[in-house]
């Protein structure tokens, strides 16, 4: 169940790829949702908060790879420091 507690993020594309998950933010927005939208200005302006990434000039095939950029600086980095990987490795080696 979401609600006005739970947070959401979505990332929405400009096109037909943008259509598709209006009435999901609809529904998002009648339960008022923190919603955090990652997509148009349009999309961005009716949300709680997001980011309108610069997709201009580029096809909506392409869009998520840009869209997507946001979200991975929020995450930790994708490969482990080189102390990580050597304490993984003994981890395993122990087994």
């Amino acid at each position: 169940m979401v609600d006005n507690v739970s947070p959401v993020i979505a990332m929405v594309t400009d096109g037909k790829g943008g259509e598709a998950p209006q009435p999901v933010l609809e529904r998002l927005r009648g339960r008022d949702a923190d919603l955090v939208v990652i997509g148009p200005e349009h999309q961005v302006e009716q949300a709680s908060a997001g980011f309108v990434p610069p997709t201009q000039g580029v096809t909506e095939e392409v869009q998520p790879v840009l869209e997507i950029i946001p979200l991975q600086l929020l995450g930790p980095t994708s490969s482990p420091s080189p102390a990580a990987r050597t304490r993984t490795h003994r981890t395993r080696r122990r087994r």
